[in-house]
């Protein structure tokens, strides 16, 4: 039997939602639950994507949060027992009239 590691690196925001993106994708592509991984360790944005599906978080909830849709009932229900928001922050420009001139 062999077992599966993931290992996730920093980046910040972009870097949460860009795993957020990438493991969705795995996820929908193959029927691999990324948390079902037999370890999971991350730097920075990483260890925070690694806590959140060790926790059981699915993929799809973490894109989700990334692209503030709502999240599955599972996935609403253990962001609320941890006190985190269901939405990420989004990177870049916040306000519709930056780069206006």
């Amino acid at each position: 039997m062999s077992k599966i590691g993931l290992v996730l690196g920093a980046g910040g925001s972009v870097g949460h939602a860009y795993h957020a993106g990438v493991l969705a994708a795995i996820a929908e592509a193959t029927g691999w639950s990324p948390h079902s991984a037999e370890a999971i360790v991350g730097t920075s944005a990483g260890s925070i994507v690694a806590a959140l599906l060790r926790a059981g978080l699915s993929a799809a909830d973490l894109a989700n949060a990334s692209l503030g849709r709502p999240l599955s009932a599972k996935g609403a229900a253990l962001m609320a027992r941890t006190g985190s928001r269901t939405r990420l922050a989004t990177p870049g420009p916040q306000h519709a009239d930056v780069g206006r001139g």
